[in-house]
């Protein structure tokens, strides 16, 4: 675990016995955000003194200083490809976490910067008056998700889904996105709904995801299950079988249990749980392909099925 505190220190602890095994001093102001990467076996941190800082966690030495911040770093996120930053200047900066290279300086906030959330593609941020995205590959601004509000305190988004909340006429307002539903324009000028989800970019770095319910995958992880014991069945030698369990040679003069006969009944087996059931429909996984890089995060999209922001109070 990691905090970063107000004496300016950040402290690495092991979360079983409670010991502080770093404390990592380099911050001149105080410390406001940190994130841990138990992958690259790295820390991050942002202070007041508008730098971030990445902490080698094998050797506890600082490993970059990430400077160009001109105020307090209150917000970080890092992800597998990047590092994203956030201060009160009204900017977001893209880094690469490995070199500590600065790859983009997002600027097109006029206030501090008070949430945002990214991923491999893009990025959504808050400040006074807006929500942007930003295509995080080429640091461009992609749309103004809300404009004409006081404040955006938080934005999160998962697969096609996204919510944020803000205040306006003194009330917090949720507005909730589908980005995977289109507005198409009908001939007599009354909105029609389409629903499209194979355009909108926000799948894990892979570039598939599993559309399979959740009945289906346990109907796979079952069948998995099925064949690991009956393989660990066959491996089982003739002798070692009570002798009423022993196979018989097959036509070819090859024992029922040999190994030439374990592939065959493998096969089979295999063969039979991939087919559909009867009466049901196939368990077969189904996977998409990411669009070309060249598509944009998003495209111009409706909020809900009735063209605007679904609002709770």
């Amino acid at each position: 675990m990691v905090s970063g505190s107000y004496d300016c220190t950040v402290r690495i602890w092991d979360i079983i016995t409670g010991d502080c095994k770093w404390v990592l001093v380099g911050h001149t102001q105080k410390v406001y955000s940190v994130v841990l990467d138990p992958v690259r076996n790295i820390a991050c941190s942002g202070s007041m003194d508008g730098t971030v800082r990445v902490w080698n966690l094998q050797t506890g030495q600082c490993q970059h200083t990430l400077t160009g911040h001109t105020s307090l770093v209150g917000l970080l996120g890092l992800s597998a490809s990047n590092l994203v930053s956030a201060a009160a200047d009204s900017t977001l900066r893209i880094w690469d976490p490995e070199s500590g290279e600065l790859r983009h300086t997002l600027a097109a906030h006029n206030g501090a910067i008070t949430c945002f959330q990214h991923d491999e593609f893009k990025v959504l941020s808050g400040s006074d008056g807006t929500l942007k995205m930003w295509d995080i590959r080429d640091g461009s601004v992609v749309r103004d998700l809300l404009t004409g509000i006081v404040g955006v305190w938080q934005v999160v988004f998962e697969g096609r889904w996204c919510v944020a909340a803000s205040n306006r006429q003194d009330a917090t307002v949720l507005d909730v996105w589908d980005f995977g539903t289109e507005m198409i324009e009908s001939v007599d000028g009354e909105p029609e709904v389409e629903t499209r989800t194979t355009d909108w970019v926000g799948e894990p770095a892979t570039g598939f995801y599993d559309e399979s319910s959740d009945d289906e995958e346990e109907e796979e992880e079952e069948a998995v299950m099925m064949d690991v014991m009956d393989q660990d069945s066959l491996d089982v030698a003739p002798s070692e079988r009570d002798p009423d369990e022993r196979m018989d040679e097959d036509d070819e003069g090859e024992p029922r249990g040999s190994g030439k006969h374990a592939d065959v009944l493998a096969k089979q087996l295999r063969a039979q749980m991939m087919s559909p059931p009867r009466g049901g429909s196939s368990s077969t996984l189904r996977m998409r392909s990411l669009p070309p890089n060249d598509e944009t995060p998003t495209r111009p999209r409706i909020r809900n099925a009735l063209g605007g922001a679904a609002r709770r109070r």
